[in-house]
């Protein structure tokens, strides 16, 4: 690494093919400090590890013991925050505007159709569409 001090990640996601995936891409970038396959095992390791997340905000609700993450450097975050979308949501907006399908959108994200048809369909629950061209319309109107 040029002299420059390496950053470190912990990788949490609940696909343990695409964790591991991540993981030998970012490694030889990164210091990977450890790996959660859900969000109780994040918990643990943050609390373990003592860190302090940078990027935002840990909201700790503890009845569920979930920790719901406030990322404000994203350049959409008034749309997770107004519509309740995920990252993923709007990343899968982005790539139906785009006119990738289904299955494309899978393969670009490594994750299984059937996932990218539930994301389809919270997607246009939450934004109350009924079809494609009320999707389209919201994705120019925010230029995802």
């Amino acid at each position: 690494m040029n002299g420059l001090t390496q950053a470190t990640l912990i990788l949490a996601d609940d696909h343990p093919l695409f964790l591991k995936g991540l993981t030998e891409v970012l490694k030889t970038e990164f210091l990977i400090l450890g790996l959660a396959a859900n969000g109780e095992e994040l918990l643990d390791l943050l609390k373990e590890l003592q860190l302090k997340v940078l990027a935002g905000e840990i909201v700790f609700c503890e009845p569920k013991k979930e920790a719901q993450f406030h990322i404000n450097r994203l350049p959409y975050h008034h749309l997770t925050d107004q519509y309740k979308l995920s990252v993923r949501e709007l990343e899968i907006i982005s790539l139906i505007k785009k006119g990738l399908t289904s299955n494309e959108i899978a393969n670009d994200l490594f994750i299984s159709i059937n996932t990218v048809e539930a994301h389809r369909k919270h997607i246009f629950k939450k934004l109350q569409l009924k079809n494609i061209q009320g999707l389209l319309e919201f994705a120019h109107k925010y230029s995802l």
